[in-house]
């Protein structure tokens, strides 16, 4: 959960070299790499980019399953073959 207007920095997740966040709340405020702001509903996040968040008025609630032994190029490779990744 991250309240409403708080800000969470630019930083790299320590531990966790990926994860699949799923956005919770109905008008969550994006995810920034680096100045780009990306809006999600589900993704698999590449937590070893510097990333961070500025919340708006309303809660933001996230479900992250946080994947500690395998890169995100790993993980994305085994949901592509799912067919569990689909891009823009």
């Amino acid at each position: 959960v991250l309240e409403p207007y708080a800000f969470l920095p630019q930083h790299l997740d320590n531990g966790t070299e990926c994860s699949v966040n799923v956005i919770l709340s109905n008008r969550p405020a994006p995810i920034s790499f680096m100045g780009t702001e990306y809006y999600y509903k589900a993704c698999l996040l590449n937590t070893q980019l510097r990333h961070g968040v500025t919340n708006g008025p309303e809660e933001r609630l996230l479900f992250k399953i946080s994947i500690k032994n395998k890169t995100f190029q790993e993980v994305k490779n085994i949901l592509s073959k799912k067919g569990m990744i689909c891009t823009k």
